[in-house]
């Protein structure tokens, strides 16, 4: 037979509950909270997360956008291992290895695979952490298929953009603040400069001292955004002194970040030069007509001053008088001064 609380046990054994409860409850309740407040973190995460365990790599947990970005239900994905998603098999058992041994965060490359088969390239930041006695291993996983892509086009352009510049007559040069930051070949073949010597060299550097300060000042200008001749005639300089004419165009684009000047040059020395010559066989043939000119005016003012005849020149329209030759000066008594 059980004997009956009294009164005194059962206030007791009431206030070891309010107790029990004051120190369990609000435990209780902050607990359940924060790992709400995780939960809702863990899932509105924009890159894929999952958690495995280090030693049988087995998937314990993963957020909404990791069974978007896999292809699977959550039920699908928390019964498969991390070896079953990885393309590289070798590789990321190295990369767990080192990310146990606290040796790596960050793997900048991996391929997965998803539910359909299809390979894609990740991102990939990893740590370890502890689940009771539990060692896991977590990762925050990226795609980056769109910028492999992207990084994939830029090769395949900066190749087509050699092939071009390495097998053009023209000249091609990128440079900014004077400093030659490319030449293609052609360069190196009409100014003489090797690829070695061209790096330590200034672009005002072959630019002949006739022309310096005009190519300074639309540089400077054009890198500033202001509107001056895209296209024009150079002299430079060769490596052995020599001077050639270049037909310039000159462009302002970003090149690795930064604002720079792309120019392309034929060589139109031989165009000068056959320029030059026509120019000088012109002056040449004027130069003898005015020397003919002047000879025959001579001859004509000696014959006009010689006959003995009076000869006056008077303008058809206003009958003034112009000339007159000596024998008419001489006839009317007047100096050529009055005369005219």
């Amino acid at each position: 037979m059980t004997r009956e609380a009294t009164r005194g046990e059962l206030k007791k054994r009431s206030r070891k509950v309010r107790k029990d409860s004051f120190k369990s409850g609000p435990a209780e309740m902050v607990r359940r909270k924060s790992e709400e407040k995780y939960r809702q973190l863990f899932n509105a995460a924009s890159d894929a997360i999952m958690v495995f365990d280090a030693k049988s790599q087995q998937i314990l947990d993963a957020n909404e956008a990791c069974l978007k970005l896999y292809g699977y239900t959550r039920k699908e994905f928390l019964n498969l291992t991390h070896t079953q998603i990885t393309a590289e098999s070798d590789k990321s058992e190295k990369a767990i290895k080192q990310v146990i041994e606290g040796k790596i965060t960050k793997i900048p490359l991996r391929y997965h695979k998803k539910k359909d088969g299809t390979k894609f390239p990740i991102e990939v930041s990893a740590g370890k952490m502890k689940l009771g006695n539990q060692t896991a291993l977590f990762g925050s996983v990226r795609d980056i298929s769109e910028r492999k892509q992207k990084e994939k086009k830029l090769k395949e352009s900066e190749t087509k953009f050699r092939l071009l510049a390495e097998s053009t007559p023209a000249i091609i040069t990128i440079a900014r603040e004077d400093e030659i930051l490319f030449a293609n070949p052609a360069w190196e073949k009409i100014t003489g400069f090797s690829k070695e010597e061209t790096s330590k060299m200034k672009f005002p550097d072959v630019v002949h001292p006739d022309m310096l300060e005009m190519v300074r000042e639309r540089g400077s200008a054009r890198l500033r955004g202001k509107k001056v001749p895209s296209r024009y005639e150079l002299k430079i300089l060769t490596k052995n002194r020599q001077v050639r004419w270049l037909d310039l165009s000159v462009v302002k684009f970003n090149y690795m970040g930064k604002p720079a000047l792309f120019s392309s040059a034929f060589d139109i020395t031989a165009r000068k030069r056959l320029e030059n010559k026509i120019k000088k066989e012109k002056d040449e043939r004027e130069q003898r007509v005015r020397q003919a000119l002047k000879e025959s005016e001579a001859k004509y003012l000696q014959l006009f001053n010689t006959v003995p005849a009076a000869i006056m020149l008077y303008d058809a329209e206003t009958k003034e008088l112009i000339d007159g030759n000596d024998a008419a000066f001489d006839l009317y008594g007047y100096s050529r001064k009055e005369f005219l």
